[in-house]
């Protein structure tokens, strides 16, 4: 049996997400965010690679930092099971990435 290859770049940021396999050991990046975050960043890097080298986005400039935001943020502290990450992927295009969404995270 074939997996289809949406599926298979999921299950690999999935489980990039679960076993979280990179970590930066130096001491002076311990308290930044961006250190704290590279494996959700990594996968959120490998999602967009593979939708775009499939053509299920199109690489424009006017991609919007929210989704990233909201995404790394989902990544990192909610919990998905394998088949709600694959409809996620699966839901991914061009005009979500443009679009613009509030940012959840400077409200109280």
């Amino acid at each position: 049996m074939e997996i289809n290859e949406c599926k298979e770049a999921a299950l690999y940021a999935y489980w990039i997400l679960k076993l979280r396999p990179f970590v930066i050991t130096d001491k002076k990046y311990k308290n930044n965010s961006d250190a704290c975050n590279i494996n959700e960043s990594f996968a959120i890097h490998f999602i967009g690679l593979f939708l775009e080298s499939t053509g299920r986005i199109k690489r424009t400039g006017n991609i919007k930092d929210s989704y990233l935001k909201f995404l790394e943020y989902s990544f990192r502290f909610r919990n998905f099971s394998i088949d709600s990450f694959i409809v996620l992927i699966e839901s991914i295009t061009t005009e979500t990435l443009e679009k613009e969404y509030p940012n959840l995270f400077d409200q109280p």
